[in-house]
């Protein structure tokens, strides 16, 4: 067989797999638009938030504080050092940190904490359930709701 033979067929795979590669660059930026958009009109109506830049959102202030800590650090730590670098955010703030996470809803503070699970009981996040459900079979302190977590 020779290689002219088969070229038609390379050519053809060649165009696929460019055709795959732009589809998923243009849903990425698709996506980036739609998540960055979210959070300026989230800025724009007052939530709280350190400052928002329209193509990083907030990663760049999120690799700031992570790159002055040391390298083995829990990402936990992130909302305190916001907080110490915008102290009039308050205690629980938004921070845009797609693609590399998702949106999050920081609580820096223990009031914060006792407003979204004491005064107003927010659901826990999907991803921790599925994670714990593993070792506990869905039984478990962390990953209960509402009034069965408070009684």
């Amino acid at each position: 067989m020779s290689l002219e033979a088969i070229w038609p067929s390379w050519q053809l795979i060649l165009r696929a797999c460019l055709v795959l590669f732009v589809s998923g660059i243009a849903r990425f930026l698709v996506k980036l638009f739609q998540v960055r958009r979210k959070f300026q009109r989230m800025q724009r109506d007052g939530m709280p938030m350190p400052p928002h830049h329209p193509l990083f959102g907030h990663l760049q202030i999120v690799g700031g504080i992570m790159s002055k800590l040391p390298g083995d650090v829990h990402g936990h730590v992130l909302p305190h050092q916001i907080e110490l670098m915008y102290p009039k955010l308050g205690p629980i703030f938004y921070v845009d940190t797609w693609p590399f996470g998702p949106s999050i809803l920081a609580v820096a503070s223990p009031e914060g904490a006792y407003q979204i699970t004491q005064v107003h009981s927010l659901p826990k996040f999907p991803a921790l359930r599925d994670y714990m459900r593993s070792a506990t079979v869905g039984n478990d302190l962390v990953t209960t709701e509402g009034k069965e977590w408070k009684t």
